[in-house]
């Protein structure tokens, strides 16, 4: 990015969420979101050997939880979708229960179930970890 970075990460406090140091004070707003990412080595070209950039690492999309004067709380806000997963069932109906009714055998049912939306986790957020807003 080559913008200076809006905050840096002071706390993490789960895989989900983390503490920055900006705030209402700052203007912080819950119509933000940021993206968390880590400076990584020089990238430089094998031709030339010339520094081309430093390589950036995204920990996540966050947006506030809770803001206070000086820090605010933020979480992830991405989520995947879990794999389509099968349900087999399978079921013996009675066997005539000594009625004279005939044995209908076992039957076996194949539901499909879709994924659910679920909340990813931050990837290895670390303290001055960079985080710039990408949303107003």
């Amino acid at each position: 990015m080559k913008n200076e970075p809006f905050a840096k990460v002071v706390k993490v406090l789960d895989e989900y969420s983390i503490v920055i140091n900006r705030g209402k004070l700052s203007g912080v707003s819950f119509k933000n979101k940021f993206i968390i990412i880590e400076i990584g080595e020089e990238i430089k070209d094998p031709d030339t050997g010339e520094v081309l950039e430093r390589l950036e690492i995204v920990k996540g999309i966050v947006k506030p939880k809770h803001i206070q004067d000086r820090i605010s709380t933020l979480v992830s806000c991405e989520t995947k979708i879990e794999p389509t997963r099968k349900q087999v069932t399978k079921s013996s109906p009675f066997k005539g229960l000594g009625m004279g009714l005939p044995y209908l055998g076992e039957t076996t049912t194949e539901t499909m179930i879709p994924g659910e939306a679920v909340l990813m986790e931050l990837e290895n957020v670390n303290i001055d970890d960079r985080v710039y807003i990408v949303q107003d």
